[in-house]
């Protein structure tokens, strides 16, 4: 089987340098932009089964993508909680904070502010990944988040990558393949062209 994951065109608060987590924010002009091009690189692909994070932004993205979905909405696709710190500006989290704050962000962990860390994600979208391998189809699409995306693809390659050196780039699109047991990276970025 085949998973498209699609990262939700840009939002409100990407624009404003905003931390987001779980706020319900809309997408831009230029998010729903974002959407449509990967809308392009999804375009002749039939889904059996089509997902979002049950936040607006992922929604919103997977509507202009595929105009006329109603995706299955799963607070598993949700980005890392991020407790206090949402909506928050990220330099004035830096600022208050200090290098306690940047050592939690390269972490991953914003469990000292009400939030989550980088473990209670994985649980979450490995908990989606096992989801789809106890009950596959032929392809499926879901529209989630960055740190989504990311955390999915750690899974597959068995470790934690430097987040600061891999793009994930609003409306791009990975895709993964579930064969012979195992989950496989196929395309990272996909829908930048």
């Amino acid at each position: 089987m085949k998973l498209y994951m699609v990262r939700h065109g840009q939002s409100e608060t990407n624009l404003a340098r905003k931390f987001t987590g779980w706020a319900q924010v809309n997408l831009t002009e230029k998010g729903v932009e974002d959407a449509k091009r990967a809308g392009e690189f999804l375009k002749g692909r039939t889904f059996d089964r089509i997902y979002s994070s049950d936040l607006i932004r992922a929604v919103q993205t997977a509507q202009n993508a595929i105009p006329g979905c109603q995706p299955v909405q799963l607070p598993l696709l949700r980005e890392i909680g991020l407790g206090s710190l949402q909506l928050r500006p990220i330099d004035e989290c830096v600022a208050e904070y200090g290098e306690p704050f940047v050592i939690h962000r390269r972490e991953h962990n914003f469990v000292p502010y009400g939030g989550e860390n980088q473990d209670m994600m994985e649980a979450r979208v490995r908990q989606f990944l096992q989801m789809l391998e106890n009950d596959p189809c032929g392809q499926a699409v879901a529209f989630a988040h960055a740190g989504t995306l990311q955390t999915a693809l750690d899974i597959v390659l068995g470790t934690r990558l430097d987040r600061s050196h891999l793009r994930c780039l609003n409306g791009s699109v990975a895709v993964f393949e579930y064969e012979g047991g195992r989950w496989l990276l196929r395309t990272w970025g996909g829908g930048l062209e």
